[in-house]
């Protein structure tokens, strides 16, 4: 009661609508009520895995639907703040946490006798008469755990739970390189010749971030996607525009520390080899499996239809563009370049 008290993450949260204290909340609150509610939360599954009681809807699937409460307040606010206001405070918590999470759910719907109970419910579910959102609750949690390899053999489990951890690791990484990135970087515009185009909100905006960042007489436009795409979009200044777009798209990949393209060859491999433990072809074979399109194929159909109708509208303009760019002896292959401009 007493850390509850202390730890706004960890008590009762009175604002409009059921929204967190923001205010109240610092990075240090972060791990003991992370680690208060992943203990909970085990708590609640060996609770239900030991359960002497036949398995039913209600003490398997809806119980196992209600588990986890205090972590499902918790983490979205972290993951939140993460991404928005980081520190390195933040990140080193960011960096502890992420695997250790994967890993928590992981033994979760990896846990034999939990799975042998929602595997009971799952396979009386016709018989039970449920209505139909009950009924998807039953399939979607099924779903969930032998996508996170119930059904595996002991060796592919074990060997499924080391990529997942490794999968959060790696995205982890991924994010905060990008996120550095895009706070190390600023184009400052010094007088009206650099503002040229930009409308008054842009200007407002860059002036604020000028502001913030200490300098004076200035605008600033940084990475955050609400500066650096208005600058692209009205800017004037094909010189400016080319920095501020290279930049852009070259988050994450470049040579030093931070540089994501490792990481993504790593991350390519494991979700590979993910696939293929769990039996598919490719990793786009398994992550399409419960999702509205269902297989590969399925989504270059969708796409050839869609292009059809769609490429003799956009000729014109591809070709205005072109002209635009060879008119002015500016090659058509720098995306920087607006027609207008």
């Amino acid at each position: 009661m007493n850390d509850a008290l202390a730890n706004p993450l960890l008590a009762h949260w009175e604002g409009p609508f059921g929204l967190p204290p923001f205010a109240q909340i610092r990075v240090e609150h972060f791990a003991p009520a992370l680690e208060a509610a992943l203990a909970e939360h085990l708590l609640e599954i060996r609770a239900l895995a030991d359960a002497a009681a036949p398995p039913t809807f209600e003490n398997t699937i809806v119980a196992f639907d209600c588990s986890g409460r205090a972590l499902e307040r918790i983490v979205p606010v972290f993951f939140t703040l993460a991404a928005t206001c980081s520190s390195a405070a933040l990140q080193a918590v960011e960096r502890q946490f992420a695997p250790r999470l994967f890993a928590h759910h992981a033994v979760i719907r990896l846990d034999e006798r939990l799975f042998a109970r929602v595997d009971a419910v799952h396979a009386q579910r016709d018989a039970l008469g449920l209505p139909p959102e009950c009924r998807r609750l039953v399939e979607r949690t099924w779903l969930d755990f032998a996508f996170a390899g119930a059904r595996l053999p002991a060796a592919a489990r074990r060997r499924l739970t080391e990529i997942e951890e490794r999968l959060a690791t790696l995205s982890t990484q991924f994010r905060q390189n990008v996120l550095a990135d895009e706070s190390e970087w600023l184009l400052v515009l010094r007088d009206e010749a650099d503002l040229a185009g930009l409308p008054a909100d842009v200007r407002t905006a860059a002036s604020a971030a000028a502001r913030e960042r200490g300098i004076a007489d200035a605008w600033v436009i940084t990475l955050s996607r609400s500066l650096v795409v208005p600058f692209l979009a009205h800017s004037d200044r094909r010189d400016l525009r080319e920095q501020a777009f290279v930049a852009w798209t070259r988050r994450g990949e470049h040579e030093g520390p931070r540089d994501n393209r490792p990481i993504v060859r790593e991350t390519v491999a494991l979700r590979s080899e993910l696939a293929h433990l769990h039996g598919y072809a490719t990793f786009a074979d398994f992550a399409l499996v419960d999702r509205m399109a269902g297989t590969p194929a399925a989504v270059a159909a969708l796409l050839t239809r869609v292009w059809a109708p769609a490429w003799p509208s956009s000729t014109p303009r591809s070709w205005r563009f072109l002209k635009a760019c060879w008119s002015s002896s500016w090659p058509p292959s720098r995306a920087w370049l607006p027609l207008r401009g």
